[in-house]
């Protein structure tokens, strides 16, 4: 455990934060123990999800007995898997997945396993085939997006169906993505930027031509470069929680005594007042500013369009921009740094909590994000108050 997360878990023990910025920490110290997650979409037709998953598992996941069905693999202390099946019942046991199981056509398999390659990273596998068809295969590759961190796809040689499916996601995702194609026109387990189609990291071959070395491993190219970004995406998030504890008073190294923080500095209405004009304006246009983005968000929730996850992913999009214009006004007012600097901090908080819910997802953020803009609201009313 780096010093930065032992610091943070241990400013959360010790009850030093409240409202927001509890749950930013909290969201920091998820993030920062969680495993990267990897979704591997598989389109080409060979089963070459198999060998990828057992290079990084340690060991073939499922029985070979067809296409496999969505799977989740992760680290465990031991051998199981729980698969949840179509008319809502699930099948758990230790060991790998039973044939009898796979007979039943599962909606999801996850498998735990006790191997190095799964402490830092887990894998959500989707394995296609032509029964599945355009939309098929488009909803397929959404889903998989928006519960991954970062996309391997395997493909034949990314053809102009497989573009179509490509075109049909890539303006709406931001979640890195690689490429190991299936043809004569690649090396195997080379790189070939030429060849690599827009919106990808990077392409790799896994075909016929020029093949690996006896022994060689043809995903360690692929592999490496995957690695990379995992590896930047954790030094950014180490580096966010560094200075959140800097903001907040906590160094980087475990503290045995939490800092001190005054009830006044946190309710937003620290020694100053607002009796000044020009501070008043400036927290009167603050409240305006919370007013509109919550009149925008009222109108989107109003959206009935969007459907399944869509929604709340657009809100969150939606909500995130708003922070982020808020902590930019807040930026803006000389005044409210050098008279109210906990309440500008909140502006702060706001707008990195924002960033960090709109990445994990999901409904219960859109509440929580929906629930701080309240608060927002209600401090900057308290302070015009006072």
């Amino acid at each position: 455990m780096t010093p930065v997360c032992a610091a943070l878990e241990q400013a959360l023990d010790a009850e030093m934060f409240r409202g927001r910025a509890l749950g930013m920490a909290r969201a920091l110290n998820t993030r920062l123990r969680s495993p990267a997650r990897i979704g591997v979409f598989d389109t080409s037709g060979q089963g070459t999800c198999r060998p990828l998953t057992a290079r990084i598992g340690g060991a073939h996941l499922l029985p070979d007995m067809g296409l496999l069905p969505p799977t989740d693999l992760r680290f465990g202390a031991q051998d199981g898997y729980h698969a949840r099946m179509p008319d809502g019942s699930c099948e758990a046991g230790k060991g790998q997945v039973p044939g009898q199981v796979l007979d039943r056509h599962p909606l999801l398999v996850q498998v735990q396993r006790p191997c190095d390659g799964l402490r830092d990273r887990s894998l959500l596998v989707i394995e296609t085939d032509e029964t599945d068809g355009p939309q098929g295969h488009v909803a397929a590759l959404a889903w998989l997006l928006a519960r991954t961190d970062l996309l391997v796809w395997l493909a034949p040689a990314f053809s102009a169906f497989e573009r179509w499916i490509w075109d049909g996601v890539a303006d709406k995702i931001e979640t890195p993505a690689f490429l190991m194609r299936h043809d004569s026109l690649f090396s195997q387990g080379t790189q070939a930027g030429s060849l690599c189609p827009e919106g990808f990291e990077a392409a790799f071959g896994l075909g016929p031509k020029a093949p690996c070395a006896q022994g060689e491993d043809p995903f360690a190219g692929m592999l490496a470069a995957v690695d990379a970004v995992i590896d930047a995406a954790r030094a950014h998030d180490l580096q966010a929680a560094r200075l959140f504890l800097a903001r907040h008073g906590v160094s980087d190294a475990p503290r045995a005594e939490p800092a001190a923080r005054s009830a006044a500095a946190l309710s937003g209405t620290a020694t100053g007042g607002v009796g000044d004009t020009e501070l008043q304006i400036d927290l009167g246009r603050l409240l305006n500013a919370v007013r509109r983005v919550a009149e925008d968000l009222r109108a989107a929730l109003l959206d009935t369009r969007a459907v399944d996850g869509a929604l709340d992913t657009a809100l969150l999009w939606q909500m995130e921009d708003g922070f982020t214009r808020l902590a930019e006004r807040a930026d803006a007012s000389v005044r409210l740094q050098e008279d109210l600097p906990q309440l500008h901090a909140t502006f702060e908080d706001a707008r990195d909590l924002a960033t960090l819910l709109r990445i994990e997802g999901g409904a219960a953020q859109v509440v929580t994000l929906s629930r701080t803009l309240g608060q927002l609201r209600f401090e900057l009313e308290a302070g015009l108050a006072a």
